[in-house]
């Protein structure tokens, strides 16, 4: 479990009334769920949806164990540098990314998504932060966060086209970034489904991921991060162990290797310490 540390200054701000300097996006419309959209993300009763405790932290994942359950591919031994880095994003997205909230990953006030929401319809919600419902702008000027991270998508890819999907993000993009001109923008693909699903196709999904990589590539202040590498299996197609039971939602393992896999593209890989600590040892 993460501690994140986001912290609100003197209660929330509504600034839907608030010029930004290109393009202001902002919308109170609460939309209603259409067939297209997947569900909102399976919750189970033991599932905590409260702010965790801060000084808890991520423990480091076991390979899978059980000719049933495919392996993982590695064990996720987040560093201190990781924590730092996390404790500082707000994530914002749809009901996959809800999931970081739900399970108790990332604390809740961290997380600013909900089920059916889309690069083509966000700006049509609004979020309850602290009592108040605000669009996302006025949410995310409130948290003000160091780093940004959408994730989104899933329920894009059987309504629009590439072309369009890529054209709303950048429309998301560029309005947050007029907003919190500091705030580092990180983009995460969009995840697979596992084999039993029928909702689309990977290929489907990963012709969306290339548009939206492409977009992103316009703006080296925008970052896009792959995280399908670590979830898919020789098929291409989320392991099972990552699904969280109807094809499509993630389980908590796969919200792990998804922080994991952030971390590793946005730090780098951590410093190799094996030979200064074997350094430290002195043999008498």
């Amino acid at each position: 479990m993460l501690a994140a540390a986001v912290l609100l200054s003197g209660g929330c701000v509504d600034i839907s009334d608030r010029t930004a300097p290109e393009k202001p996006v902002i919308a109170v419309i609460t939309t209603t769920t259409t067939t297209e959209d997947i569900p909102d993300a399976p919750v189970t009763a033991n599932v905590s949806t409260t702010t965790m405790d801060y000084t808890t932290r991520i423990p480091v994942i076991t390979a899978g164990t059980g000719a049933e359950i495919e392996e993982f591919y590695s064990t996720f031994d987040f560093t201190e540098d990781d924590y730092a880095f996390l404790e500082n994003c707000v994530f914002v997205g749809d009901s996959i990314c809800s999931g970081l909230g739900h399970y108790g990953i990332i604390p809740m006030k961290n997380v600013i998504a909900q089920g059916n929401i889309a690069a083509r319809n966000i700006f049509d919600f609004t979020f309850t932060v602290d009592g108040s419902e605000l669009s996302l702008v006025s949410a995310l000027v409130n948290a003000d966060p160091e780093y940004v991270v959408f994730s989104m998508g899933i329920n894009d890819v059987n309504i629009t086209s590439e072309e369009e999907f890529a054209k709303n993000y950048r429309e998301i993009l560029s309005t947050t970034e007029g907003f919190l001109p500091n705030a580092q923008l990180i983009v995460l693909s969009i995840t697979p489904i596992d084999m039993t699903s029928t909702f689309t196709s990977n290929e489907n999904i990963d012709s969306f991921n290339k548009a939206l990589s492409e977009m992103l590539a316009e703006n080296d202040k925008w970052h896009f991060v792959d995280v399908t590498g670590e979830l898919k299996n020789s098929e291409n197609a989320l392991k099972t162990n990552y699904s969280s039971g109807d094809g499509i939602h993630l389980s908590p393992d796969a919200y792990y290797a998804t922080l994991y896999q952030l971390c590793r593209s946005y730090l780098g890989e951590p410093a190799d310490t094996t030979q200064e600590a074997e350094d430290e040892i002195t043999i008498e």
